[in-house]
């Protein structure tokens, strides 16, 4: 029942519960005006639903399972009460009525059970001086619906009558130390499999932030596993490994990297030696151990930064970071004479005559670790998270006019320039297989097009020396696009996509360049820019062609521009 039984006398309609055409249980009594008005699903149904019971209309909830029946049922008697009985229901079960509510779109227990989630996970939320509230990246936000700044809304704790859900205990964990500050993340992770995906969803990705941050104030975390009221205790690294998934979309998310940089020494320990930890290429990994140690600056040891480094798979590593980057590490400390052995036995490991590698292997074993993380034949799991996911950039219309007047060729916009973009989410570059990339528009000679490409950088964070030059390649596997404007009349214009290319990972660029391979743009010629301009004046005297084009020095561009910017997007593949 969704109310009370008097109330139930008053309804003008049912809802019924449906399992593959066949109805499950009693139709329960209800009030259109209440579940049409907080239900797009259940409003839409009762204007073409035209199958009546004695009650009035019959309103119809699919399910996909006997299971989600107490959900379901707990999601519409949110409108009536304005309750989820936060205490009693797990997060398990909050994750199962948020499912129903979204498929039901009732957008206020939707929210609800978003901020009841969040209050689970930040609940004796320790603090840490990197993560402070407000902080970039570092607190998460509001619930959907909720604004920031504004107290989030409270519910009733208490449990109406009707279907309840199978008995379970609290989230509450008993063991002392640090496990009550992560009761709330390790609670998440054992249902992790219901929790709606960071990539599509604002909700998906706040919870895994606020457990991102709640393990890295967590300075106790690796002390003991964390410990749970129902099954048993999961592992510092499995926690870490689940929050902290795979390197490469770390250093992509300036917020997320900066939760990595907050991690304390024994987190990011375990995290580096879980065997759950993914990355695109162990090169990423050393570039996310070497932001951390930049991050942590004065307060590393010289013993617990050969430590982690020690973590690092350098027989992983791919050419250009094994011979090229890492002999120019000034903090990675690794003998010279070791990392030659290194390089022969990870050479010595993709040839067939394993019989000249084991021989060399047993030579050296008194003298080189060959059974630790450097020499690991095993790579970590090959995964980025982004993959397909649109990083999208933009130049602004004043870096445009500063470029064009910069680029000025005999008293007109004509000469070359570069245009670097710069990513929404904040971050200058991105990383992929342990490099920096960021799109490149140039404007040629003549003004009559420009060329969209993707530029390959050394990333500050190795810390190399300004002398140090690494003449190696890089590649990537990507697509990168550029949008159009919209049509002038408005509407959606036939492609989004003005033009675009795609790296398909085989063919490398020296690091610091970009591909020679480019898509075009076409840009206004300055004899048409000369035409409308002269139209515009509506048969005044044509002014000289340099003040001509200076009059709307956009002109060129105009197919690109708006709303005060150039934009497209860079998806990782």
């Amino acid at each position: 029942m969704l109310f009370a039984e008097e109330t139930s006398r008053r309804g003008d309609c049912t809802v019924s519960f449906y399992l593959a055409g066949n109805r499950v249980g009693d139709p329960l009594p209800a009030h259109r005006v209440l579940l049409c008005g907080g239900s797009a699903f259940l409003g839409a149904q009762a204007v073409r639903w035209s199958q009546q019971s004695v009650l009035g209309p019959e309103l119809r909830v699919p399910l996909s399972s006997l299971d989600d029946l107490p959900p379901a049922v707990a999601a519409l008697r949110f409108l009536y009460t304005g309750s989820l009985g936060a205490a009693a229901i797990t997060a398990a079960q909050l994750l199962q009525v948020r499912r129903q509510a979204a498929f039901l779109l009732l957008e206020a227990c939707v929210e609800a059970c978003d901020a009841a989630l969040l209050a689970r996970i930040t609940a004796a939320a320790p603090h840490h001086p990197k993560l402070a509230s407000g902080a970039a990246g570092g607190c998460p936000p509001a619930a959907p619906g909720v604004a920031s700044g504004t107290a989030r809304p409270t519910y009733t704790v208490r449990r109406a009558p009707g279907p309840s859900f199978p008995a379970g205990s609290s989230s509450a964990v008993a063991a002392g130390g640090d496990d009550a500050s992560l009761a709330g993340v390790a609670e998440l992770h054992a249902c992790r499999h219901l929790l709606p995906s960071a990539a599509d969803s604002a909700c998906g990705a706040a919870l895994l932030r606020a457990c991102r941050q709640q393990l890295a104030a967590s300075q106790e975390l690796c002390a003991q596993p964390v410990g749970m009221p129902c099954g048993a205790p999961v592992s510092a690294a499995e926690l870490l490994a689940w929050a902290f998934p795979d390197a490469p979309s770390l250093l992509c998310d300036p917020g997320a990297r900066r939760q990595v940089e907050a991690l304390p020494a024994a987190a990011l320990e375990a995290l580096l030696g879980s065997d759950g930890f993914a990355t695109d290429d162990e090169a990423t990994v050393l570039l996310l151990l070497a932001h951390w140690l930049g991050a942590n600056t004065g307060v590393v040891s010289a013993v617990l930064r050969e430590r982690l480094c020690r973590l690092v798979r350098l027989r992983q590593l791919g050419e250009t970071y094994l011979r090229c980057v890492l002999p120019r590490l000034p903090w990675f400390p690794i003998a010279r004479e070791e990392l030659a052995f290194l390089e022969q036995y990870a050479d010595a490991g993709g040839r067939a005559n394993k019989r000249s590698r084991a021989r060399g292997a047993a030579g050296s074993e008194a003298q080189y670790d060959t059974a630790g993380p450097w020499y690991c034949a095993t790579a970590r799991p090959g995964m980025r998270s982004d993959a397909g996911r649109p990083y999208e950039w933009r130049v602004g219309q004043e870096q445009l006019l500063t470029a064009l007047r910069s680029g000025n060729c005999h008293g007109q916009q004509l000469g070359p320039f570069e245009l670097v973009g710069s990513f929404y989410n904040g971050a200058q570059r991105l990383v992929s297989r342990g490099f920096e990339y960021r799109p490149i528009l140039a404007q040629q000679e003549g003004g009559n097009e420009a060329h969209l490409s993707l530029q390959c950088a050394l990333p500050d964070a190795l810390g190399l020396p300004a002398s140090a030059q690494v003449a190696g390649l890089a590649s990537t596997s990507a697509q990168l696009a550029v949008y159009r404007c919209p049509p002038a009349g408005g509407g959606e214009p036939s492609s989004r996509e003005a033009c675009g290319l795609r790296y398909d990972g085989d063919e490398p660029v020296p690091v610091g360049w970009g591909w020679s391979h480019h898509a075009v743009l076409p840009l206004e010629r300055a004899e048409r820019v000369t035409t409308l301009w002269g139209r515009q004046q509506q048969g005044r005297p044509l002014l000289p062609a340099a003040t001509r084009l200076a009059a709307d020095p956009l002109q060129g561009w105009g197919a690109y521009v708006s709303g005060g910017q150039i934009s497209g997007y860079l998806v990782w593949e």
